[in-house]
């Protein structure tokens, strides 16, 4: 019996916050759960950009920045047909685990997570976005 190699494709998320520290925790926590490939950015005006070039399956992004906040891009983005239905996870510090529980909830149509999480509670709302499945 021959065995056929199958590569499993790694999911693309592009990783927006501000904070240095953050990119670096979701990166870290991303990584270590393997399956993906990490770009992030900690400048929100290069965000655009980034999407264009590398065409993301998942978008996980401060909803508070300066310049460009993450709302403002989510918004341009829903605006472009090629990229309206790329999945977006706001995670902020903006909202309190009261409001998302400690794994992600549907707020305003986007996943959210508030600020500060566990990085098992963060693969787990990735997980259970819509664009795994």
């Amino acid at each position: 019996m021959n065995k056929q190699n199958v590569e499993v494709k790694k999911k693309k998320v592009l990783v927006v916050d501000d904070d240095v520290d953050i990119t670096r925790l979701v990166e870290k926590a991303l990584d270590k759960a393997g399956g993906y490939d990490v770009i992030s950015v900690n400048k929100p005006a290069r965000a655009l950009g980034l999407v264009r070039k590398h065409n993301p399956d998942l978008i996980l992004m401060d909803a508070l920045m300066p310049v460009v906040n993450g709302t403002e891009i989510a918004m341009q983005l829903s605006r472009e047909n090629r990229f309206r239905n790329i999945p977006v996870i706001f995670i902020s510090s903006l909202l309190e685990g009261s409001d998302t529980g400690t794994t992600g909830k549907r707020i305003g149509g986007y996943m959210c997570l508030a600020k500060p999480f566990k990085p098992g509670d963060l693969l787990t709302c990735v997980e259970k976005t819509e664009w795994l499945q």
